[in-house]
């Protein structure tokens, strides 16, 4: 099982501290801790006397080793635990600060100001059920706590629940008419909720109360913020309403007058990324990171340099960030980055830096090292490290993992089962338990898990995007590209969702979201290539290969550029079926001759070579030229191993098919090829031995799941197996039952007894409807 992207993949953790890890004191040194701890307390050099001096004067970070010391000595003391997760809180350390509060607000003298802190803390670590959670306890004690309610509207805001942030608001304004900070939210939610009526009254009630007086020296902070947001809302208000000259000179009027909020930064950066002016993007966050060099804008940038494809330095500035700061949480997502990346030892490394880096991991950190630990097939480490996490939902959750990893999957289902009965809620949990019943061929019961994980976190967008993915192998489109919607609003600047919103809904007619997924992947960095390559295909498909040729040649992309590489293959496709090889090559060649070391260039020139009668010899050439600067490229792998297959080196053809298998999981058509081999060169055990590892890798593949039911049929030990095989086929079959009709044939003349019998009668359903 692959940890899947960030650590959105799986968004367990940081809900799993519920769970205590206890201290084991020998009984005769009970006695004398209780003394000491004593004549601590009661002693007039309380070291936390000169700790509270500290915070009261903003000093907070000095504390933070002084604290944890402390906490180490007695872990159940509240105080010392709300400090120490007051002062990591102020310190920057918001995802740590965490653990120590849930301790403090389990005592009820410091249930409503901890609760506070542990509310921030949540939110800042953009955990927004825990934050929720956190603000509903403190607000069952102290209902009118302002800044608790602030803090929940902002967290039912950035989850998309706009009439509950209405109600709040209004409970606000009720409780503190002047309340300042709350008017800004609230014309977002109705923007949000497309009431361009009520949004513009409540913007110009938000200009009015927040307009700045002459007179005015000393901003508070909170306002000066809301008055940064109210500018960006403004740009965006401005847009909605057809006025893009206007929303332009807004923007611009809020980077000049707040350039050092962080909101502001981000806000304006991304309208300009709409609007396709990506450079004028990164000069706004480059200015911010200059002008006030703090985390939040050495990440931003970090970010921003990744979506343009310039992954070295994302990953420089990264490693600055957690180098300088000595953060674990910076640690972590260099670390992320690296899994990202499936640099595995490097992430690994800088997960092991992050859990030294705080002493009090966060479980989420932990969990994220030992996982990576499990995908590297260290998996005795990888259990030590997650030993603190024995006995709590993530404890299952890591086990199963590292059983998932050595093959055994009813077991790692039962390990993530049994972490749901512990955490019922925990989305994550669910996720990886649908992952599991997935890959174990129980489909319904993985969608039932990824509904239950949508369920319990709305934005648990990765089970949605899974789910869609399954709904859409079973021909339910409308339901995927639902699903796929919500995942697009929660990840707008990722790719794949738009490419998939793409294809689903030109599968179910809904053109105007075809045209509106285009515009949008086409203004993301880096992906105006990708949205041609898109173009043209739907183009040649309604209009034929010689207008969308003419489309590609007539726009300003530049084809021998590596980001525009899907682009290029379309119109190669396109010149071949025109039988215009010539004019393709050159095309090729000039890609080539521009980049010489980019695989994926010389991997087409060879299945363009393979395409010409007297060219195969130029075509293996390039295939293998392509594999030396890229072992996993996946065009030059197949057309290898199709002409080691043509040659008659079985062997060769199946390998090479295999490392093509392995490097994309999305197409199957590698695996289907190298299985077809085996059935021809291979012994039956192989066989199936190696149709169960592809179908692993490729679990919708209805040719896959034909081909092994045919295996399994005639060997005859498993008819059952070899029955539910040919069902899988069908139900992920597309265009018609040529498939699934093979693999019930063999089934039902193979087969004895009620495996037969069902066989033979559901073929004479699928024979029914084929004619």
């Amino acid at each position: 099982m692959q940890y899947n992207g960030s650590m959105a993949r799986v968004e367990i953790a940081l809900e799993a501290v519920g769970q205590r890890w206890e201290f084991r004191i020998p009984m005769r040194m009970r006695a004398l801790l209780v003394l000491v701890l004593t004549l601590i307390a009661c002693s007039d050099s309380d070291p936390l006397e000169e700790i509270r001096k500290g915070h009261a004067q903003g000093n907070y970070g000095a504390s933070v080793d002084s604290l944890r010391e402390l906490v180490d000595s007695d872990p159940r003391r509240s105080e010392t635990n709300f400090l120490l997760g007051l002062a990591l809180l102020r310190s920057g350390e918001s995802g740590s600060a965490i653990w120590p509060l849930r301790v403090a607000v389990e005592d009820p003298e410091y249930a409503v100001e901890a609760g506070v802190a542990l509310t921030e803390a949540a939110l800042q670590s953009r955990f927004k059920d825990e934050a929720i959670q956190a603000a509903n306890a403190v607000l069952a004690l102290d209902p009118e706590n302002i800044p608790t309610l602030e803090m929940r509207i902002q967290a039912y805001q950035e989850q998309g629940r706009n009439e509950e942030t209405l109600l709040e608001i209004a409970r606000v304004l009720e409780l503190d008419p002047s309340n300042k900070k709350i008017l800004v939210p609230r014309v977002i939610a109705y923007l949000a909720m497309g009431d361009e009526e009520d949004a513009a009254a409540a913007l110009e009630t938000a200009r009015e109360a927040l307009k700045k007086d002459p007179e005015e020296t000393d901003s508070n902070p909170g306002v000066e913020a809301s008055r940064g947001r109210l500018c960006v809302v403004t740009g965006m208000f401005t847009f909605e309403r057809g006025d893009p000259e206007g929303a332009d000179q807004q923007y611009e009027k809020c980077v000049k007058d707040f350039p050092e909020e962080p909101l502001v930064v981000r806000e304006s950066a991304a309208y300009n990324d709409r609007r396709g002016r990506p450079e004028r993007s990164t000069e706004i966050i480059e200015a911010a990171l200059a002008a006030k060099p703090i985390s939040i804008f050495r990440t931003m940038l970090a970010e921003r340099m990744g979506a343009l494809g310039k992954i070295e330095e994302k990953e420089r500035l990264l490693r600055e960030e957690a180098e300088e700061t000595g953060s674990g949480n910076a640690w972590f997502l260099l670390g992320d980055h690296y899994v990202r990346r499936e640099m595995l030892s490097e992430a690994t490394e800088a997960f092991q830096r992050a859990v030294e880096a705080s002493p009090d991991a966060l479980p989420m950190i932990r969990f994220a090292y030992a996982d990576t630990l499990i995908q590297i097939g260290e998996y005795d480490r990888a259990r030590e490290v997650a030993s603190e996490l024995q006995g709590t939902a993530l404890g299952d959750l890591i086990k199963g993992r590292a059983l998932a990893a050595e093959g055994e999957l009813e077991e790692a289902l039962a390990a993530f089962e049994a972490g749901i009965k512990l955490w019922p809620n925990n989305a994550g949990a669910r996720f990886l338990a649908g992952q599991t019943a997935e890959q174990l061929g129980r489909f319904e019961e993985a969608a039932s898990q990824y509904r239950e994980a949508i369920r319990a976190d709305r934005s648990q967008t990765e089970a949605a995007l899974y789910l869609a993915r399954l709904q859409e192998a079973q021909g339910e489109y409308a339901q995927a590209l639902e699903r796929v919607g919500h995942y697009v609003r929660s990840h707008p600047d990722d790719p794949e969702g738009y490419i998939a919103t793409i294809r689903l809904a030109q599968r179910v007619g809904q053109n105007e979201i075809v045209k509106q997924g285009l515009g949008r992947l086409a203004r993301l960095p880096g992906q105006q290539g990708v949205a041609l390559s898109i173009s043209a295909n739907l183009v040649g498909q309604r209009r034929g290969p010689e207008k969308s040729v003419e489309l590609i040649t007539n726009s300003p992309v530049d084809l021998s550029e590596p980001g525009n590489r899907m682009a290029l293959e379309v119109l190669v496709g396109n010149l071949l079926k025109l039988g215009q090889m010539e004019a393709a090559g050159k095309y090729v060649q000039a890609a080539i001759e521009a980049h010489p070391d980019f695989a994926d260039f010389h991997a087409l020139y060879g299945r363009l070579m393979r395409a010409g009668a007297d060219s195969i010899s130029q075509g293996r050439e390039a295939f293998q030229r392509a594999i030396r600067l890229d072992e996993d490229q996946v065009t030059a792998l197949a057309g290898l191993a199709a002409l080691e297959a043509e040659a008659g080196n079985h062997a060769r053809a199946i390998e090479l098919y295999d490392r093509a298998s392995r490097a994309d999981s999305e197409r199957a058509g590698a695996a289907v090829a190298a299985l077809r081999l085996l059935r021809q060169h291979a012994p039956p055990e192989e066989q199936e031995a190696r149709g169960r590892e592809f179908l692993l890798r490729h679990l919708h593949s209805a040719s896959l799941a034909g081909e092994l039911a045919q295996v399994v049929a005639i060997r005859g030990d498993e008819p059952a197996d070899a029955l539910n095989l040919a069902k899988r086929a069908a139900l992920f079959e597309r265009g018609g039952h040529g498939i699934s009709i093979k693999a019930f044939e063999a089934v039902a003349e193979m087969a004895v007894g009620p495996e037969a019998a069902e066989a033979r009668s559901t073929l004479k359903e699928l024979k029914a409807e084929k004619s």
